[in-house]
């Protein structure tokens, strides 16, 4: 994929799943999607429901915080458009404030470079009011996350504190996580 294609200068781009498959081939399983954790990762579960409505921001944020520092992130829409259409008007016209003005389904992969923190928090918001499900990874590879469509959230980290402060820092909000052994992804 090469920069110089984008007119927006060197911020977020919207790309297609096969200019991320090209960029991030070593971070997908078979599938050609995401893996979801790694052997060496540690794992945790837990939903957000009625959370996001009213803490849609701070979820996102404590998600951005289990990738670890990062220079380049990927916020990966899984099907948003299949059920869930709530945030699509809002999520368009933020993709088009980029200048982007392809529709979601034609390229779902965002890419973030470490400056934007703020933007990926925000278009993670959204993501997560309208529901749909989504993948968020690095080449960093401290952490991992994948969204359900039911308000639930898979997180993979490299170390014991970076888990045990996110789940501290979730149970702040009365949200409770259950840490898990590292399982392959499971068919979709």
């Amino acid at each position: 994929m090469c920069r110089e294609r984008y007119s927006n200068g060197d911020v977020m781009r919207c790309v297609t799943i096969d200019e991320a498959r090209q960029t991030l081939a070593t971070l997908l399983g078979a599938d050609g999607m995401p893996r979801r954790g790694e052997p060496d990762m540690l794992g945790g579960l837990f939903y957000f429901g009625d959370e996001c409505l009213a803490n849609a921001y701070w979820v996102a944020l404590r998600l951005i915080e289990v990738l670890g520092p990062w220079e380049d992130a990927w916020l990966w829409l899984n099907k948003p458009d299949t059920s869930k259409r709530y945030g699509l008007h809002m999520y368009q016209r933020l993709r088009q404030s980029y200048e982007d003005f392809r529709l979601i389904e034609e390229a779902p992969v965002h890419w973030f470079r470490g400056y934007e923190h703020a933007d990926l928090c925000t278009f993670l918001t959204v993501a997560l009011l309208s529901e749909w499900s989504l993948y968020l990874l690095t080449f960093e590879g401290y952490g991992q996350v994948f969204v359900s469509q039911s308000s639930g959230a898979e997180v993979w980290v490299r170390g014991q504190r970076q888990l045990d402060a996110l789940a501290a820092s979730l149970k702040s909000h009365r949200i409770e996580m259950r840490t898990t052994p590292f399982q392959p992804n499971s068919p979709q």
